[in-house]
């Protein structure tokens, strides 16, 4: 997982297509849900990371995830040959009830907001942003695995002074937390069960110098107010 600014999502993505995006069901996460319309205002900057969805060994109906660390060198997609999905989160004040939630969604999404900073000139997360509306469109053959993504920007919408209160006293919620990878000890008894054979360690690529260029933050205090 790594938080990025938006000017990095990758632009290269192919079309999206998704059951749903979030997890969980309480006011942490923006749920998105086949055939519904959201309006969202981005707050922050978004985080990208790379997970494994793996039908459930007792429950073919759900599905596993795990983040892996390493897309390239997983233990997962050398032994299974099964690739990692990259998708995208970013707090977002959710427009039906106000409240501060984690979206997540496929790479489509925040491509789509990417494309208006670029024309608009201006940070969707900061105090210059805009709403977007998401419609997350089924198909007409019903196969809601094959739900589109059209994001469009409303308007620019500075943050009112209870939003910025609300932004200051509670601040972000923690992206790098929320989406911390699966330990490559553990990644496969998480996807496969416990019974699942334990695999010898993959190899790690080298980490790389440390480059100098800014950190993105994502913290209430960089917001731009």
């Amino acid at each position: 997982m790594a938080l990025i600014e938006w000017g990095d999502v990758d632009s290269g993505m192919k079309k999206s297509f998704s059951k749903g995006g979030g997890a969980g069901g309480n006011d942490k996460y923006l749920k998105l849900s086949p055939g519904n319309d959201y309006k969202i205002r981005p707050v922050g900057n978004p985080c990208t990371f790379h997970a494994y969805y793996v039908s459930s060994p007792t429950d073919p109906k759900r599905f596993n995830r795990a983040i892996t660390e390493d897309p390239a060198n997983c233990v997962i997609r050398q032994k299974y040959n099964v690739e990692p999905k990259t998708r995208y989160a970013v707090n977002v004040i959710d427009r039906a009830d106000g409240k501060l939630k984690i979206m997540e969604a496929p790479p489509s999404v925040f491509d789509a907001i990417k494309s208006w900073a670029k024309a608009a000139n201006q940070d969707p997360g900061s105090k210059s942003g805009a709403d977007f509306e998401i419609r997350l469109v089924v198909p007409a053959s019903g196969d809601r695995k094959r739900t589109e993504y059209k994001t469009t920007p409303i308007v620019q919408t500075p943050f009112t002074e209870d939003e910025k209160e609300m932004l200051k006293a509670k601040g972000l919620w923690d992206l790098e937390k929320e989406y911390a990878p699966t330990p490559q000890s553990e990644i496969e008894a998480k996807l496969y069960g416990p019974s699942a054979p334990v695999a010898a360690k993959a190899p790690v690529a080298a980490a790389a110098a440390p480059v100098a260029a800014k950190r993105p933050s994502n913290s209430s205090e960089d917001l731009g107010f």
